[in-house]
């Protein structure tokens, strides 16, 4: 590898760590290269995050709930800032944005709560973040027809709604969701059934869980 290529490859490692770790890293250690490379990441994630953040508090019916509880939005803020800044949510933000200030008339979740969920929300894919919607679209399509039981398996529909992924590969998506508790599949005689859980509905009674899903898709392609 030539030395230049090298060298921004190094650039580019320390002013990841900077940012994960700042602590590790004096601001007087700091070479010219990876500040600039910092100033300009900082930069388009603070405008990123800001924009998300400002176009979500426009939704939001009752300001003063947030002002209620400054300890609690700062600490929410501060999560959010950081997920932004490390990158790793890029496509997820609107979600976190949501659960930060709510959506419409709902406000957003406690402090506790929201740092709790939010790590999970920063580890969703985007394959996964189709199977969740179609789980709720599910779920919104049942409650539409007055479906006499709300909870039962909801595969066969799924696998319907989501035929460019192939059954092993859905099944491997879904099964790996479970760690988020937004889906649960209790084994049977014929299969696991799959099932929404009150989690995943809480999310998407509060933020339209569904709805940031596809504003999302649609921002980032």
């Amino acid at each position: 590898m030539p030395n230049d290529n090298r060298d921004n490859y190094t650039d580019l490692f320390f002013a990841a760590v900077t940012i994960a770790c700042p602590s590790l890293t004096a601001a007087n250690s700091v070479a010219a290269p990876v500040l600039k490379i910092l100033l300009n990441l900082n930069e388009k994630r603070q405008k990123e995050s800001k924009k998300i953040l400002w176009e979500e508090l426009r939704h939001v019916a009752n300001h003063e709930r947030l002002a209620a509880d400054p300890d609690g939005f700062v600490a929410k803020s501060a999560r959010y800032y950081q997920a932004a800044m490390i990158g790793a949510a890029h496509k997820n933000l609107r979600i976190l944005a949501r659960l930060v200030v709510g959506h419409k008339s709902h406000p957003g979740f406690s402090a506790d709560d929201f740092l709790s969920f939010a790590g999970v929300i920063e580890s969703l894919r985007g394959e996964e973040l189709d199977v969740l919607a179609a789980f709720i679209k599910e779920r919104q399509r049942r409650e539409l027809l007055k479906a006499i039981d709300l909870n039962s398996n909801y595969w066969p529909q799924i696998q319907s709604s989501l035929i460019h992924f192939s059954p092993d590969e859905l099944t491997a998506i879904a099964s790996g969701l479970t760690r988020t508790g937004f889906i649960v599949a209790m084994p049977g005689l014929d299969g696991s059934s799959w099932n929404v859980t009150p989690i995943l509905l809480r999310l998407e009674q509060t933020v339209q869980f569904n709805d940031a899903i596809k504003i999302s898709r649609e921002e980032n392609g």
